[in-house]
C-alpha cells in the first residue's frame, strides 16, 4: 500500500470511530433524558392519583422528607438502603448488558445473605473483626457459585436461565423458611419466637465507632466498585465484549468472541454483586434474619427497576437507587398522609415508561412526526418560492418591455442620415479623381513639348 491509501484509510477509521462516539453519546443522553422523564411523569400522575382520592397532591413530598430527612436515624437509613440498592442494581445493569435476565438475583442475594448469617452468628461468633471478611466474601462466593450453576446449564445444557433462576429462588426460599424456622435452630430463637438473635458485632459489618448506625462496610466497598464497573464497561475489552454479546450473540460469535466464557464472567459477577447486596443487607442493614412470608423477598427484584429507570448504566443505576430509596425508607409516612400504595404505583408508571423505551429508540415514532412536520414545512416553502419566482419574472418581463424603443422612427432618421453622407462622399470622390487625371495630363504633354524643343 502507498503511503497516501494509507493515510486515506487512517482517516476513514477515524471518521467511523467518531461517527460511532457520536451514536453512543445520543443513545446515552436519549437514555437520561427518557429516564427524567417517566421519573416526572410518573410523579405527576402520582399527584393526580391523590388529588383524585381527595388527598393532598403534596403529600407526597412531605412524607418522602419526612421519612428520609426529618432526623439523623433516618438519614442513616437511607444510606444504608442506598448502599444495597445501588449494589443490587449493579447486578442488574451486568446481566442486561451481557443479554441476560438474570431473574436468579433473588436467590443469590438471600443464599449469600443467610450463609453469611449462619456463619457469623454459628461457626465464629468470637472470631474478631476477621470475622468481617468472611462476613463479606462469604455471601459472594455463594452468590457467584449459583450464578455459575445457572450459566452452566445454559451454556451446557442450553436451559434458559430465567428457568433455572425461578426454580432457584424456591429452593433458597424454601432453604431460609428451614433456618428460620425455631423449631429446627432453637440456638438462633433463644426466645422461641419473634426475631432471631443478632450478629455479633465482631462479625457485623457495621462500624466500631457506630455499632447503632444501620451505615456500614458497604458504603466503602460501593464508592470503589461503582466506579471500577463504569471504567470496566467504558475503556476494557472485556466490557466491549460483553456489549456486543448483549446486542447479539451471533456477532459475537463471529467476531471471535467465546460466548461460553464471557456468559459465565458476566452471569459470575452479577451474582458476586447480588451476594454482596445480600451481605450489607442481612449483616449491616439488618443485624438478624427477617421473617419471610408465602412469597419471594421483594428486597432483590427492586434491582430489575433499578436497572431498567438507569437505562443499564452503572451511574444511572446510582441514580436510580437513590429515588427508589427515598420511597422505600418513607413508605409508613406515605401510609400516614395518603396510601402506602402510592409508592407502588409511581414505580409502576416510571417502568411502563421506561419498558417502552426501546421500542421509541428503534422505531423511532417521535423522528417520524419530525419529519411529517419538516415535509409539511418544506413543500409550503418551496410553494411560496415558486410563487415569488413567478411574480419577479413577471416584474422582469414588464420592466423590460418599458425599456424597448419604438422600432419605424429611428430607423428612418437612420438610413436618412447614411444616405446623404454615401452620396456626398461618392461625389466628392468623383470629382477628385476627374481633377487629377486632367492635371497629370497636361503636365505629361508641357514636359514633352518641352524636351523636343
Amino acid at each position: 500500500m502507498n503511503k497516501e491509501t494509507k493515510i486515506k484509510v487512517k482517516t476513514e477509521n477515524k471518521k467511523s470511530e467518531e461517527k460511532k462516539k457520536k451514536a453512543k453519546r445520543k443513545h446515552d443522553k436519549f437514555g437520561l433524558y427518557y429516564s427524567l422523564f417517566s421519573i416526572i411523569i410518573g410523579l405527576l400522575l402520582g399527584m393526580f392519583l391523590l388529588a383524585l382520592f381527595g388527598y393532598s397532591p403534596f403529600s407526597l413530598f412531605i412524607a418522602l422528607f419526612q421519612g428520609n430527612f426529618s432526623s439523623i436515624e433516618d438519614f442513616e437509613n437511607l444510606i444504608s438502603t442506598i448502599t444495597w440498592m445501588t449494589i443490587i442494581g449493579l447486578s442488574m445493569v451486568v446481566s442486561f448488558r451481557a443479554g441476560f435476565f438474570n431473574i436468579g438475583i433473588s436467590a443469590q442475594m438471600v443464599g449469600g445473605g443467610l450463609a453469611g448469617f449462619l456463619f457469623a452468628t454459628l461457626v465464629i461468633p468470637n472470631a474478631g473483626r476477621i470475622g468481617v471478611l468472611v462476613s463479606i466474601f462469604l455471601p459472594i462466593l455463594v452468590g457467584v457459585a449459583i450464578a455459575l450453576l445457572i450459566s452452566t446449564l445454559k451454556t451446557r445444557f442450553g436451559v434458559h436461565e430465567v428457568v433455572s433462576s425461578i426454580m432457584l429462588n424456591w429452593v433458597v426460599y424454601w432453604f431460609y423458611r428451614f433456618f428460620s424456622n425455631p423449631n429446627n435452630f432453637p440456638q438462633l430463637y433463644p426466645s422461641g419466637e419473634g426475631a432471631s438473635v443478632s450478629i455479633p458485632d465482631s462479625n457485623s459489618l457495621r462500624f466500631s465507632f457506630a455499632p447503632d448506625s444501620p451505615i456500614n462496610i458497604g458504603l466503602i466497598i460501593l464508592i470503589i466498585i461503582l466506579p471500577t464497573i463504569w471504567f470496566l464497561y467504558k475503556y476494557t475489552t472485556w466490557g466491549v465484549k460483553q456489549t456486543i454479546l448483549g446486542q447479539s450473540k451471533g456477532a459475537s460469535i463471529y467476531s471471535g468472541i467465546n460466548y461460553n466464557k464471557e456468559t459465565r464472567s458476566a452471569f459470575m459477577l452479577s451474582g458476586g454483586l447480588a451476594g454482596l447486596a445480600g451481605s450489607c443487607f442481612y449483616l449491616g442493614t439488618n443485624q438478624n434474619l427477617p421473617t419471610l412470608t408465602s412469597d419471594l423477598p421483594a428486597e432483590a427484584f427492586n434491582g430489575i427497576t433499578i436497572a431498567l429507570i438507569g437505562f443499564n448504566n452503572p451511574l444511572g443505576a446510582f441514580g436510580a437507587a437513590i429515588f427508589m430509596s427515598l420511597f422505600e425508607n418513607s413508605k409508613s409516612f406515605l401510609n400516614i398522609y395518603a396510601n402506602q400504595n402510592v409508592g407502588s404505583v409511581i414505580m409502576s408508571i416510571i417502568l411502563w415508561f421506561m419498558a417502552i423505551s426501546n421500542y421509541v429508540m428503534i422505531v423511532k415514532p417521535h423522528q417520524f412526526i419530525l419529519d411529517w412536520i419538516n415535509k409539511e414545512n418544506k413543500e409550503k416553502d418551496k410553494n411560496e418560492n415558486d410563487k415569488n419566482n413567478e411574480k419577479s419574472k413577471k416584474v422582469k418581463k414588464d420592466k423590460n418591455s418599458k425599456k424597448i424603443k419604438k422600432p419605424q422612427k429611428a430607423s428612418i432618421k437612420s438610413v436618412t442620415k447614411s444616405t446623404n453622407t454615401s452620396l456626398n462622399l461618392d461625389i466628392n470622390i468623383s470629382n477628385f479623381s476627374e481633377d487629377n487625371f486632367t492635371k497629370n495630363v497636361n503636365t505629361k504633354n508641357e514636359i514633352m513639348n518641352g524636351g523636343d524643343n
